[in-house]
């Protein structure tokens, strides 16, 4: 969106968690976003028992949990009365779960959902992962709704984006007559540039939202089955997890010369003071950001295939990719004992991201879209329609 601010008027309208601090955030988004309204949404401070227990009541419920707790009554009025008495362009909803507050998509103006990851996707290879039952059961009772509520979004709506090719074949199979296109996850180049100097010797990082399940559940394959492996190779080795704390229960798993940092005000310098970054993730969906900015910060990394799906890498060029616990330790362990092949491995990254990862590359594709899309409402007959 900071791309396209360069050649548009760009107005948001966002939920927020009204138990997180916003007033920073806020301010830096009205830097590109002048017309901003923020919609506090109760569901996103829901924590623990009183989360599961929404999440539980919301098996008996035709709508997906997603729908249910991005339903924000104040923002779908508002959002109703500036597309009846204003005049857009077009209309971006990121996230399909969001297309729940479109309650009727306005007349002659196209509509663009910018999915980041095919959320039932997502939800169903989490299903077939998850060792808790209970989790288990509300993942594969909801990823079908969610699935029915997606579907009906793509085929109503004129153009969806998607981050990887596996998401774009999804779309395409199951709404062939929507335009959709690749517009990739990105980075800021000029944010995030390579640091000077030498990182810190025999230190990993993993960053990441991880209360986010798959964030959450490559933690726990890390702390069980490929941290023992690296520590009993290389004692001196220390892993930052920055970013928002796991559940209580992987914080207590904490294995030796582990630090959980939290957030950080400079994810660059944190990132970039690491010698190696890790993406051990069993479950994904969309692209993994993590891992196009540790390149752009020439961080070697080490991840599972699944952590790099949908980016265009190759393994021992751009970064180095292992799925078994000991083939990943045996990856870490080989960047920290030569520090030379890191870096090397590193630019080769940064060299990549310049190439084929930059926000304003995945912008122009979505800019693009919409073009397109307006050129072709211009010609159609108008047609009001509804979700």
């Amino acid at each position: 969106m900071r791309a396209l601010s360069n050649r548009h008027a760009l107005s948001l309208l966002a939920l927020y968690n009204p138990v997180d601090p916003i007033d920073e955030w806020h301010q830096r988004t009205r830097s590109f976003y002048p017309d901003t309204e923020l919609f506090a949404q109760p569901a996103f401070g829901l924590q623990g028992r009183a989360k599961r227990t929404a999440q539980l009541r919301s098996l008996f419920e035709l709508r997906s949990w997603d729908a249910i707790s991005h339903r924000n009554e104040a923002m779908a009025s508002r959002l109703h009365e500036r597309l009846t008495r204003e005049t857009w362009d077009a209309v971006i909803v990121e996230f399909a779960q969001m297309a729940v507050n479109l309650t009727r998509l306005p007349r002659g103006v196209p509509c663009v959902v910018d999915e980041h990851n095919v959320e039932y996707d997502l939800q169903r290879r989490s299903a077939t992962s998850s060792s808790n039952p209970l989790r288990r059961t509300f993942l594969e009772a909801n990823w079908r709704k969610v699935r029915r509520e997606e579907l009906t979004t793509w085929r109503t709506f004129d153009g969806v984006s998607v981050t990887s090719p596996r998401d774009l074949a999804i779309v395409q199979a199951h709404a062939p007559q929507t335009r959709c296109v690749l517009s990739p996850n990105g980075v800021d180049l000029d944010e995030f540039t390579a640091p000077a100097g030498a990182p810190e010797p025999d230190t990993v990082i993993f960053f990441g939202a991880h209360n986010y399940f798959p964030n959450a559940d490559g933690l726990r394959f890390l702390f069980a089955e490929i941290w023992p492996l690296v520590l009993a190779a290389r004692p001196s080795t220390q892993l930052r997890v920055v970013g928002p704390l796991p559940p209580p229960d992987i914080v207590a798993l904490r294995p030796p010369n582990v630090t959980f940092e939290g957030y950080v005000k400079d994810i660059v310098a944190e990132v970039g003071r690491a010698a190696i970054a890790i993406a051990p993730l069993r479950i994904g969906g969309g692209t993994r950001l993590k891992i196009v900015e540790a390149m752009a910060l020439a961080r070697p990394v080490v991840a599972t295939s699944i952590g790099a799906e949908g980016i265009e890498v190759q393994h021992d060029r751009d970064l180095l990719l292992a799925d078994a616990p000991r083939e990943f330790a045996g990856a870490v362990l080989r960047l920290l004992a030569h520090p030379a092949e890191a870096a090397e491995l590193g630019l080769r990254g940064r060299r990549l991201v310049e190439k084929a990862y930059s926000w304003d590359t995945s912008a122009s594709r979505l800019e693009q879209l919409i073009e397109e899309l307006i050129e072709r409402r211009r010609t159609a007959p108008q047609r009001l329609r509804s979700n």
